[in-house]
């Protein structure tokens, strides 16, 4: 502060002239602008927005404003966050006006919430968030100048009481203040909206305690549902809905079946739905909507708003049976191979698009139910050409191939491994982002991912292939289709790591088809030296991934510790030169009596002056 002392004019009276200012102006606050915003975390948070400018580049405010300072906010939850500058909590020394946003800063934020006056003159708001997500929040003073000061921004979140079904669209089902009482199974999952991903997007989907019988054309299918109350004992209403067409919606009349009551308390209930007809022209995993009410009105229709309670969506695995019913003059129906509990899946047109260039005929789906592990990989599965990553803790892309010896039309590809073999494909990161391509009698490939692999991904990865015409059929693992062809595999991940002594990376190998017992498989290479001789090395005595450094049989040519491959009791065979591009195929008996075994693969060239080329070890196991 300064003080300065005038004195009046010669002769005049004695006058003094006071005047007090500040020496600089209040300098630009750091997060003046949305590019730098500080952060804020749940509860009392310093705000000030004193010698701040007013931003550019944002969406209107809900008032007059300006002069602003910016915040982010990231949540901890899924549910609700309110900002508040309203006591006990927040306060502020101005007149305020608060917005939070969603997006990055210049230009493309979105608006999520805005207020100017809540409390008096200041601001409060409330919005969904998603835990793990920011929000960029601006704080101005309203009006035009704005006035500007400080207080305390109050963050407090809360976590939803509501509970919504998975499936997307219109068929939106509702539950309020479902996680105080009644609740199917044991557990359920309160959000704050519809799921996404629409299927198995909730941890506490355990409602459904039993399924038999449930193929089409089944005349005594059985679900039997679960439910407790873990704060005391009601009479409570459960009610379930199966579609019969594979469209994602349920019908009144067609689709529900009659409602049941009985006292739901802390030791549990269970409702036994059938037995109940299910058509011949059902699909083989139908979509089931289970919902659960303190009375009558809140499972009065599969899309209504209820209070307490819980509703729950599922892809349904059916029981697997004679469910492949083919449409006439369609050549057939084709089924996919994977057991119960995977879904049962079939397309009830073969005569079209398939998979690869050929297609099997089913009369069951599952193929063989009840043959574990034996009855994958039965059908003409030459759908998959080529898998690259198929590694824990890589990156997995998937090379598929398809035709139509009739006509072309646009086509969609779906791809699903389960990772953690429990039985579901349709869980987050188990699902390839579908490919849509025209597909015609010249055969055409689609390139499915990348898609991340666990560390911890099982020994045997349990794959679906779908081909199906539009894109119905491929929004979720077992939902069937008319035309198209759906294909299982166990694919063994791939493991070791190539070597390479020249720049670049090392060639690749790969099979066409999983290996089966008695028959031959092509064996692929790319990326070799062009026009030089390879090498094979075959290996089918189990050893581990490793082999014997090359450097200890040719002491000098090869860098110590730098290749390796399989020297010793392996079987070597020239394979003649690859072609310009660099690329060879090679087809590889196989013998009877070897179903279960391992066959390592590997591909080297020594080229001149003694350069060597070499692909990663491709261990395959032996299908029957």
């Amino acid at each position: 502060m300064r003080i300065r002392v005038f004195r009046g004019a010669r002769g005049a009276g004695l006058a003094f002239f006071l005047a007090i200012g500040s020496g600089a102006a209040r300098a630009q606050p750091s997060n003046d602008e949305c590019s730098a915003p500080l952060p804020l975390v749940v509860g009392a948070n310093f705000v000030d927005t004193t010698g701040a400018t007013n931003s550019a580049g944002f969406p209107a405010a809900c008032a007059t404003s300006g002069a602003d300072a910016w915040y982010v906010y990231t949540a901890t939850l899924t549910g609700s966050a309110t900002l508040s500058l309203c006591a006990a909590c927040g306060s502020a020394t101005f007149d305020s006006v608060l917005s939070a946003y969603t997006g990055a800063c210049g230009g493309s934020l979105t608006s999520v919430a805005c207020n100017d006056d809540v409390c008096g003159l200041q601001s409060q708001v409330t919005f969904p968030v998603t835990v793990g997500t920011t929000y960029l929040v601006r704080l101005a003073g309203f009006g035009a100048p704005a006035p500007t000061g400080s207080g305390l921004l109050c963050v407090t979140e809360t976590l939803p009481l509501d509970d919504f079904g998975d499936a997307s669209g219109s068929t939106a089902a509702r539950h309020t203040n479902a996680i105080v009482s009644e609740r199917l199974g044991t557990t359920v999952t309160a959000e704050a909206g519809t799921v996404t991903p629409s299927w198995y997007g909730d941890v506490g989907d355990d409602g459904i305690a039993s399924v038999s019988n449930l193929f089409p054309g089944s005349t005594t299918a059985t679900i039997v549902v679960d439910a407790t109350n873990p704060n005391g004992t009601f009479t409570d209403f459960c009610r379930l809905w199966v579609d019969r067409n594979s469209t994602v919606g349920w019908s009144s009349t067609t689709d529900a079946l009659p409602t049941q009551s009985a006292a739901v308390g802390p030791g549990g209930t269970s409702f036994t739905f059938g037995p109940f007809v299910y058509s011949a022209t059902a699909p083989a995993s139908p979509f089931v909507r289970v919902r659960l009410s303190f009375n009558t009105s809140g499972v009065s229709s599969a899309t209504s708003t209820g209070q307490f309670g819980e509703v729950e969506d599922y892809v349904l695995p059916g029981s697997g049976g004679p469910v492949t019913t083919p449409s006439a003059g369609g050549g057939g129906a084709d089924a996919g191979d994977a057991p119960v509990p995977y879904p049962p899946c079939n397309s009830t047109i073969i005569n079209s698009e398939r998979l690869g260039l050929g297609v099997s005929a089913d009369v069951n789906a599952p193929v063989g139910p009840d043959a574990g592990d034996a009855a994958w990989d039965d059908d003409v599965d030459d759908g998959i050409v080529r898998i690259d990553g198929l590694t824990p803790g890589g990156s997995c892309t998937i090379v598929a191939l398809a035709s139509d010896p009739f006509a072309t039309f646009t086509d969609t590809f779906g791809a699903w491994i389960d990772f953690d073999g429990d039985g579901i494909w349709d869980e987050v990161g188990e699902v390839f982002a579908p490919v849509s391509l025209s597909v015609g009698p010249a055969p055409v490939t689609a390139t499915l991912g990348p898609l991340a692999i666990p560390v911890g991904a099982a020994s045997l990865l349990r794959t679906r292939l779908k081909l199906t015409f539009g894109a119905t059929g491929v929004q979720a693992a077992g939902v069937g289709f008319t035309f198209g062809e759906v294909e299982d595999y166990l694919l063994p991940p791939t493991a070791g790591i190539g070597c390479n002594t020249t720049p670049g990376p090392a060639p690749t190998i790969w099979a066409e088809d999983p290996p089966r017992e008695g028959l031959p498989f092509t064996w692929k290479h790319a990326g070799l030296a062009p026009s030089v001789t390879t090498f094979m090395a075959l290996d089918v005595l189990n050893f581990l991934p490793g082999g014997l450094d090359v450097s200890l049989l040719a002491p000098g040519l090869v860098p110590p510790a730098t290749c390796f491959l399989y020297a010793g009791l392996s079987t070597f065979a020239s394979l003649g030169p690859s072609d310009p591009a660099g690329n060879l195929s090679v087809t590889v008996p196989v013998g009877a009596g070897t179903a279960g075994a391992t066959v390592y693969l590997q591909g080297f060239q020594v080229a001149p002056p003694l350069v060597l080329w070499m692909t990663p070890v491709l261990p395959l196991t032996i299908l029957p």
